[in-house]
């Protein structure tokens, strides 16, 4: 999982006004799904896209644990934070 690009799709999911952001390409597509595995945000496949290997992907609305996910990245000190934990 790229979670830079992961926090990236999430807080612009979570800025728009509806909470839904259409992503394009095949790594952000990748990652919508990884996105909606992990529970962070609903996610769906426009009608017709490949499911295994999508190129785009629709993240529909940040869930409270993708605001959590979120909420980590808000508090965090150095470069990356998690759990007490710094890596830099």
């Amino acid at each position: 999982m790229n979670v830079d690009l992961v926090e990236t799709l999430l807080y612009e999911a979570a800025a728009q006004p509806d909470g839904t952001l259409e992503v394009e390409g095949p790594e952000a597509a990748r990652e919508t799904k990884f996105i909606g595995a992990a529970g962070l945000a609903e996610v769906s496949l426009p009608e017709g896209e490949d499911v295994i290997t999508p190129t785009r992907a629709i993240i529909k609305r940040v869930t409270a644990a993708g605001r959590k996910f979120l909420n980590v990245f808000n508090d965090e000190p150095g470069p990356m934070h998690h759990g007490g934990l710094t890596a830099y």
